[in-house]
């Protein structure tokens, strides 16, 4: 048996390579991992915004070109704002040359789901090519295919990789209405909590807004959000429909990984460690 640790897009794609002898173990209910979606406002809406650069790197896709009007302030300051260490920010905080947003992934997700073996369970001890979850279920493997966080696996089967870091997002969905002159917009000054809010119009006067706040110890307050985005004149209450929010523990990824394990395969953007983007990643997977 061929086990999968994570059912975002990486592992989906792997299983439904080989239906009758891989078994997804995923700890959410929804499939999909960060392009999951929820309903909010009567709308379905995913986690994170489908924008790629390449529309052509999975069959069915149905899209639009994305051409934001990005109004950035500060910018000199957001390296140091959100990862000092890094050397470079990963392609999806990119908004520069050609963007589509992918209008139809909820339906690849369930494409890619169909007879596609799944438990939400996940692993607390992996031994001796056994897995036990944390249902108690017992899981025999012949090889492991890994697309959740290399940190926390390595957790399991007792090793630690110091030179894996990563920082976290706390990521608010807004519905709100009303048209504003941006699309994107940037802010590199360390006293407000967000750095980037994408936007895009869902129907007549409504919009969806992606901001994203990112730490490294301490979760940002919503009410901190909230209270920037009024002291920046970005969105004032009565703009406001409805929110969510989400945490993304290993948003941006860097460091180098320092050790192999011969029975897991790692996959897809954690699993390989790498601040890959959508299309990288579905193209590694079908090699991996």
């Amino acid at each position: 048996m061929n086990i999968i640790l994570g059912g975002g897009i990486s592992g989906l794609l792997l299983a439904s390579l080989n239906k009758e002898e891989s078994l997804i173990l995923e700890l959410q209910h929804e499939v999909g991992g960060l392009f999951a979606t929820e309903e909010i406002s009567g709308t379905n809406i995913s986690i994170i915004p489908p924008i790629v650069s390449n529309p052509n790197f999975m069959e069915g896709l149905k899209y639009h070109e994305y051409n934001p009007r990005i109004i950035s302030e500060k910018s000199k300051y957001l390296e140091d704002k959100i990862c000092k260490e890094c050397e470079t920010f990963p392609l999806w905080l990119d908004f520069t040359g050609r963007k589509f947003w992918i209008d139809n992934f909820s339906e690849i997700i369930s494409n890619l789901s169909k007879g596609v073996k799944i438990i939400n369970e996940y692993p607390i001890i992996i031994k001796d090519k056994k897995i036990i979850t944390n249902k108690g279920r017992s899981v025999i493997f012949d090889k492991i295919h890994n697309t959740i966080s290399r940190k926390e696996l390595f957790k399991l089967v007792g090793y630690n990789d110091p030179s894996l870091k990563s920082v976290s997002a706390f990521i608010t969905i807004l519905i709100t209405k009303g048209e504003k002159e941006w699309d994107v917009y940037i802010n590199g000054d360390t006293g407000i909590v967000f750095s980037h809010i994408i936007r895009k119009n869902i129907e007549s006067d409504i919009f969806v807004n992606y901001i994203y706040s990112f730490f490294t110890s301490r979760l940002p307050d919503i009410k901190k959000v909230f209270s920037d985005l009024k002291r920046t004149h970005i969105f004032s209450r009565d703009e406001i429909l409805a929110y969510r929010s989400h945490v993304i523990k290993d948003a941006i990824l860097y460091g180098t990984p320092s050790i192999e394990l011969d029975f897991i395969k790692n996959c897809g953007r954690l699993g390989l460690w790498k601040n890959i983007s959508l299309e990288e990643a579905v193209d590694l997977v079908r090699k991996c």
